[in-house]
């Protein structure tokens, strides 16, 4: 507790710098051009949502590192497994709710894995080294985005071509438990009517045990991974205001993984694997804009261990055409026309299996109308097994002052039953009856600005809840079972985050988060029981940033995460257990030998050592250290 009321306290006295400096004030994020919250790009500042950025250079820092553990920093996000061993496997909690209920962009363009749990796309499977983005946006967006976009959706926005004919940059590092990460890129414009990415990244560890080992147990094994990625997108101008651009994504990673908690497995091992190739276009006419793409998403598991080998496989097709037109200065409309095919093939469920949803929808934006502006759309949709649901959103926002800004949300949200849990076979099978998960929420916020937006506060309240919660119930007999609608979460909580610039050359960012929920338990015959803990979730979260350039070549980053008490369950017994609070401190250092060209960086992460896990009976990594380099030409 004194370490956390320390934190606290210093996080406060920097937060109200005395010598903010205007010319840096666009560090703060007001000017950056977003798409994710609205489909149309708009300034941060102008949006009537509220929207987290993760720039390019944030992501460089964390050199050496991957997506769970990048997202896992960020206010408002937990990500399971973030400190464990690189092959467990990675949760991402949005504001509480568990990675089936956030949706994964890649480019502002879903990835879905009907093969996985929940249907949630791995985040192990994205490699860092070709992301130029990440646009976070809290709170329902499925009258945009359709299915699982209950808690908020993520962007993962890739690297695209260079205004130079060829633009060279590259990557490497080497750390702890024989840690090794290297990308390259090529990008360019050949002309202006052709430009080119390619991108590719390796990494791999050694590991420790994923198992965490028992008292008086030793020689457990090491749970190692290897991955390798390439991405490519070719960018084609043939008419003024026509883009088109096919891409393809493609990942590859085996690694090896434990038993269950406590328990070794030296002879586990698995193989993910993503293949996602699309094509985008836009095409922008005096006020009117057409945009539309298709994508593939394939993805493969293998699993084997003492028993037979577990095989699955999911297909995703999304295809999305919307068009957007300002109407004046300050009305604007977009619609839009969304098909989603999800399938099993007969390798993984014994008997093909595939469900289609069929989405129209329509937003209107209302811009500064003497400081308020809003967003109000509707999403009809038509699932071939469950039949027609719909969603809404009402998002005003007024912008009281030059400096501070009121916003506020109503929304409901969906999430279509998975293929497994409508279809799978034998005694522990899938029910074809089952309905939409259903989400209604409330939100409201304020962002302040002050020292010539060299300050920027939010703080945003939420509530939400989900009915029709798909759960598994095993038969009285325990020998059969089947998924049904049977329970309700409620969600709600308290984000505050404050981003400043102290002095030129130091800057701050902090997060607090207040998190409670329950779900209310049915045992399908009528008999409710209600349950307070939120397996995995902290109430009370706590993390800093503090960045010290103290030359011009030269940053350094402290981060600070102090995360509180966390239910868990011994799924030995099935009673419930407590993960004990902890506090982690991270540093990070880069120095650009050459400007703009080559940059050295390092980490140490873990540096107390601090001993705590994520999940009952598995393993985090200590103390870790790696350095690097950065190369652009």
């Amino acid at each position: 507790m004194s370490k956390i009321i320390t934190l606290l306290t210093i996080g406060v006295l920097l937060s109200t710098p005395l010598k903010a400096q205007k010319q840096v004030a666009d560090a703060l994020d007001l000017n950056r051009i977003v798409v994710t919250a609205s489909k149309i790009p708009q300034l941060a500042r102008e949006t009537t949502k509220s929207v987290t950025i993760i720039s390019r250079t944030e992501i460089e820092r964390f050199q050496g590192a991957d997506l769970a553990q990048l997202l896992h920093q960020q206010s408002g996000i937990v990500v399971n497994g973030a400190g464990s061993n690189p092959t467990a496997a990675k949760g991402v909690y949005l504001q509480g709710a568990t990675g089936q209920y956030t949706l994964i962009l890649i480019d502002g363009v879903p990835v879905n894995d009907p093969s996985g749990s929940g249907g949630a796309y791995d985040p192990r499977l994205f490699p860092l080294g070709n992301i130029e983005q990440i646009e976070i946006v809290k709170g329902s967006q499925s009258t945009l985005y359709g299915t699982d976009a209950i808690a908020g959706v993520i962007n993962i926005i890739t690297k695209k071509e260079s205004l130079e004919t060829v633009n060279l940059s590259a990557g490497l590092s080497y750390g702890t438990y024989n840690s090794f990460n290297s990308d390259i890129a090529l990008r360019g414009s050949l002309n202006e009517m052709l430009g080119y990415s390619v991108s590719y990244t390796h990494a791999s560890s050694d590991g420790t045990s994923e198992a965490e080992e028992p008292e008086g147990a030793t020689g457990f094994d090491d749970d190692g991974f290897s991955q390798d990625a390439i991405s490519t997108r070719l960018i084609v101008n043939p008419l003024e205001g026509l883009s088109i651009q096919p891409f393809l994504n493609y990942s590859f990673y085996d690694g090896e993984y434990d038993a269950a908690a406590f328990t070794d497995a030296p002879d586990n091992t698995f193989e993910l694997k993503s293949f996602v190739p699309g094509v985008q276009f836009g095409y922008s006419l005096d006020r009117v804009r057409v945009n539309g793409s298709y994508q593939y998403t394939r993805t493969q598991r293998e699993f084997i261990s003492g028993f037979d080998p577990f095989n699955t496989e999911g297909r995703f097709h999304d295809v999305d055409v919307y068009s957007s037109g300002t109407i004046s200065d300050q009305f604007s409309v977009l619609g839009g026309f969304n098909y989603q095919n999800n399938q099993l093939p007969a390798s993984t469920n014994g008997v093909e299996e595939s469900a289609d949803i069929i989405s129209p929808y329509l937003t209107f934006y209302a811009n500064n109308i003497n400081g308020f502006s809003a967003e109000i759309g509707y999403r009809l949709n038509s699932h071939t097994e469950y039949g027609n649901n719909s969603t809404f959103s009402f998002s005003p926002s007024f912008q009281a002052t030059e400096e501070i800004k009121i916003l506020a949300s109503v929304s409901s949200g969906f999430k279509a039953p998975t293929l497994t849990e409508l279809f799978s076979p034998g005694n522990y099978g899938g029910n074809p009856d089952l309905d939409p998960q259903k989400s209604f929420s409330l939100e409201g916020g304020i962002e302040t600005r002050a020292l010539d937006n060299t300050v920027l506060v939010k703080v945003q309240g939420f509530r939400r809840s989900i009915d029709d919660v798909i759960v598994f119930q095993f038969a009285s007999d325990f020998l059969s079972g089947s998924y049904f609608n049977l329970n309700e979460q409620n969600f709600w909580g308290i984000e505050i985050d404050a981003e400043a610039i102290v002095s030129d050359g130091i800057s701050l960012s902090t997060g607090y988060q207040y998190l409670k929920g329950e779900t209310i338990n049915d045992d399908g015959n009528g008999n409710t029981s209600k349950t307070k803990s939120l397996i995995r979730r902290p109430e009370h979260r706590f993390n800093m940033q503090v960045s010290v350039q103290p030359i011009d070549d030269l940053t350094i980053n402290a981060l600070v995460d102090v995360v509180g008490e966390r239910p868990d369950t011994d799924f030995s017994t099935g009673n419930e257990v407590t993960l004990d609070a902890y506090v982690l401190a991270n540093l990070q250092v880069s120095y650009a030998i050459l400007p703009n060209q080559l940059t050295i960086v390092g980490d140490l992460n873990n540096i107390f050592d601090t001993e705590y896990n994520e999940t009952y009976g598995f393993a985090t990594w200590g103390r870790n250290a790696k350095i690097g380099l950065r190369f652009k030409l």
